[in-house]
């Protein structure tokens, strides 16, 4: 397992993108698989960074990566205001039926991380969100 900590901003997306990009090229996954698993972790950081602390505090978020056989896991932490993804209805699921010129901008993230990655949990522990993501290698 490899993992990096920094601070909860955006633009320390790019030093997580780099990470991940780095330690999973040795993975064995494609490189579109790739692409697709740090879109999902782009928007799951992102949601950490507007809103887990709401602006109020400094935090944190902590990435770790563990490659396996034939998955690669990522578990993103956070100090800040519980917050369950895998509870949250997507906002296709809300305006389902809508036309698309009424339906609001934004709020797919979280959708779209869940249809790229095989697997989400999450566990609020110690006061701590512990979002964990996976996805099998096609090899």
């Amino acid at each position: 397992m490899v993992n990096v900590i920094l601070d909860a901003k955006l633009n320390n997306w790019e030093t997580v993108y780099d990470f991940l990009k780095k330690n999973l090229s040795h993975s064995g996954m494609m490189k579109i698989d790739v692409e697709r698993f740090c879109v999902a972790c782009e928007e799951i950081f992102t949601n950490i960074c507007l809103y887990a602390y709401r602006g109020n505090e400094e935090g944190k978020v902590e990435v770790r990566l563990e490659i396996e056989q034939d998955t690669v896991k990522v578990h993103l932490i956070d100090e800040g205001i519980a917050f369950d993804p895998t509870q949250k209805t997507s906002r296709i699921e809300i305006e389902a039926g809508k036309n698309i010129d009424n339906r609001k901008i934004g709020g797919l993230g979280i959708h779209i991380a869940k249809k790229i990655v095989d697997f989400m949990e999450y566990e609020r522990v110690e006061g701590r969100n512990m979002l964990f993501i996976s996805k099998k290698l096609d090899k």
